[in-house]
């Protein structure tokens, strides 16, 4: 059996993030649960933001066009 090859690279990878992940799993759950409160509230605040554009251009178009109604 040949182990120079990806395989061998790809299972010592593997071996070492298995080794590892104690170390680094708290701040992983860390970081998830600030994205699962933040998340929502970018989500709300990129929506708001749209719908002011959308709001602008449509009546920037209505000024634009003497008040007529489309």
């Amino acid at each position: 059996m040949n182990l120079d090859g990806p395989a061998a690279k790809s299972t010592t990878i593997g071996a070492g993030i298995g080794v590892t992940v104690p170390a680094w799993w708290p701040s992983l759950d860390q970081t998830s649960e600030i994205a699962v409160k933040m998340v929502p509230i970018l989500s709300a605040i990129w929506l708001l933001l749209q719908i002011v554009r959308f709001v602008v251009k449509w009546f920037q178009g209505r000024l634009r066009d003497g008040g007529a109604t489309p």
